[in-house]
């Protein structure tokens, strides 16, 4: 738990008290410049948005190289916050190398070293 609070308070120290507005993506973001002490009627959750134009119905699948009948796609942020532990644990319990099941994680901007370590925390076989 200390951790968390040490990244409230980092998140939320003295520069984001100054601020006019904190516009933070989500619920967690936003909690934790509310336990850093910034005033609650200046922080205002903004969702992520999508492109409709990059994302939209009729456009030709993403070739994915052999592999799995069958495969998850998982995307989102890989940090133990997020549960990507929780969900390597459980796709490794569910599933054997030789039920054709796949884990398909796509990651935004890994940060250095986080995907050779999701490789080691997997315990079976990267696409």
């Amino acid at each position: 738990m200390a951790s968390i609070t040490r990244r409230c308070k980092d998140r939320g120290g003295r520069d984001a008290r100054a601020a006019a507005a904190r516009l933070p993506p989500g619920r967690s973001v936003r909690d934790c410049y509310l336990e850093a002490g910034v005033a609650p009627g200046r922080v205002h959750v903004i969702p992520l948005g999508v492109d409709p134009e990059v994302f939209r119905p009729g456009l030709a699948p993403l070739a994915l190289p052999p592999g799995p009948d069958l495969r998850f796609l998982f995307v989102g942020g890989t940090i133990f916050r997020k549960g990507i532990d929780l969900l390597l644990s459980a796709f490794a319990r569910a599933f054997k190398p030789s039920d054709g099941v796949g884990l398909v994680i796509g990651v935004w901007k890994p940060r250095k070293g986080e995907i050779p370590a999701l490789y080691d925390a997997a315990a079976f076989a990267a696409l």
